[in-house]
């Protein structure tokens, strides 16, 4: 996917591709747990905080965050640095995956 940008990006900006789970679906932020209790050395070995999957509606939903440069064209050179980041999450049934 190729997004135009026209200037700098605002923080939070969102793009919607299409309601995996129905508009009836509460915000993602209602339904996501405490990140504390998700993230352990098991599951997140680099400690990085940018994968999780949890089951809403009986599905499987994945979520990634990528880290991007500010043209979104290809990944950035230091993720730390939000003035050289684009960070993306993608939320997806595992089922599409």
């Amino acid at each position: 996917m190729h997004i135009q940008s026209h200037g700098p990006r605002p923080p939070g900006e969102r793009l919607r591709n299409r309601p995996a789970l129905g508009p009836a679906s509460p915000s993602w932020s209602a339904l996501a747990p405490p990140l504390a209790d998700v993230f352990t050395d098991d599951n997140d070995p680099n400690g990085e905080h940018d994968f999780g999957s949890m089951v809403h509606q009986g599905k499987q939903v994945f979520w990634k965050i990528d880290y991007y440069a500010p043209d979104m064209e290809h990944g950035c050179e230091d993720p730390a640095d939000p003035a050289k980041t684009v960070r993306v999450l993608t939320i997806l049934l595992a089922d599409e995956y």
